[in-house]
């Protein structure tokens, strides 16, 4: 699959290779979101946004629950094919501005811009639910995935405004 970004033009060799280049730059191969460096960056950019146009911003973390047995038992095909789909189920429940990235191992982050902490709690449990009622076929096995949540929201912007 070839990655084609919004950024560059599709009709030639050198756009093409540009578009593979960020591709490689920015995403996670393991579960095809975005990478650490790209997640973290895009938080700055995020918190420093929220502050100057005085709207919430919010963070959805979460862990794959006992990942470590999934590898250990099934064996790390699997525990790869766990990441990448659970990464694609929580993608496919967020809103297209929002930024979901692999923090490392089996931990997310998702960065939520004008976003609030309700709304993102809300998210949250759409993740939440979707992972754990998912069945994960691999092979002739089918498994289940839960996963272990958090969620915040800055509310340095809110204390400029008074609120």
């Amino acid at each position: 699959m070839l990655f084609r970004s919004k950024y560059f033009a599709h009709d030639s060799i050198e756009n093409v290779f540009h578009d593979e280049i960020y591709r490689k730059a920015t995403i996670d191969a393991g579960t095809q979101v975005f990478n650490k460096q790209y997640l973290l960056e895009s938080l700055g950019a995020a918190f420093t946004l929220a502050q100057t146009q005085r709207q919430p911003l919010a963070v959805i973390y979460f862990d794959l629950d006992f990942f470590k047995r999934v590898n250990d038992t099934y064996g790390h095909g699997c525990g790869d094919f766990i990441l990448r789909e659970s990464a694609q189920l929580a993608k496919s429940c967020l809103r297209e501005e929002d930024v979901l990235g692999r923090y490392g191992g089996e931990e997310f982050v998702v960065v939520l811009p004008n976003c609030d902490a309700r709304l993102a709690a809300a998210l949250a449990e759409r993740v939440r639910k979707t992972l754990e009622t998912h069945d994960f076929v691999y092979g002739d096995k089918v498994l289940k995935q839960t996963v272990s949540m958090g969620v915040s929201e800055n509310q340095a912007a809110f204390n400029k405004i008074g609120r």
